[in-house]
């Protein structure tokens, strides 16, 4: 049962839609080439390793929060003296209006954050299977991304299989000649 499920779960991930989008696979085509893939360049452990999705998320929850806030400050300064909410009506009490301000504000701002980071992390998927893929094209195309990026990514994962390409003449930095 364990590996039927492990096959299932290989099948359906996040890096499959790199593959729908650039080459127009099937969904489950894509699922299964991008996984062997990554097997193949032996970048398990990157993927793995996913922490750009981590900071999204948590930026996501950062404006959730932000935005909770400004609809407890709008909340505060709608209300009227007798308790009664400008926005909900009377409630009871001034409390409960502004933490349902607040709770209202908290949805909203992360559900907006988190299409805005997905689009965020939607790049960033493509950027590393298109890497994966093809590294000598990324490479022609964006050697300065390309370095910067293999130079992270070897010195977390030394044994990933990437190589690290020279940095390009805007990158490198002369030497120094001094006249004695």
């Amino acid at each position: 049962i364990l590996n039927v499920l492990g096959d299932i779960i290989e099948y359906f991930n996040q890096w499959a839609y790199v593959l729908v989008g650039i080459y127009g696979y099937s969904y489950l085509d894509s699922g299964r080439k991008v996984m062997e893939l990554f097997r193949a360049r032996g970048w398990t452990a990157i993927i793995t390793n996913d922490l750009v999705g981590y900071v999204l998320s948590f930026t996501a929850t950062v404006v959730g929060i932000l935005t909770g806030l400004c609809g407890l400050i709008i909340e505060s300064a709608t209300s009227n003296s007798d308790g009664t909410s400008f926005f909900f009506g009377n409630t009871g009490s001034a409390a409960a209006a502004k933490w349902m301000a607040f709770g209202i504000g908290v949805f909203v701002g992360i559900f907006i954050a988190s299409i805005m980071m997905n689009v965020i992390k939607g790049a960033v998927n493509t950027v590393i299977v298109c890497y994966a893929d093809s590294p000598a094209k990324l490479e022609e195309n964006h050697p300065q991304l390309t370095h910067r990026m293999a130079k992270s990514w070897v010195a977390v994962f030394p044994d990933c299989g990437v190589r690290v390409p020279p940095p390009p003449p805007e990158l490198q930095v002369p030497y120094a000649t001094v006249d004695l």
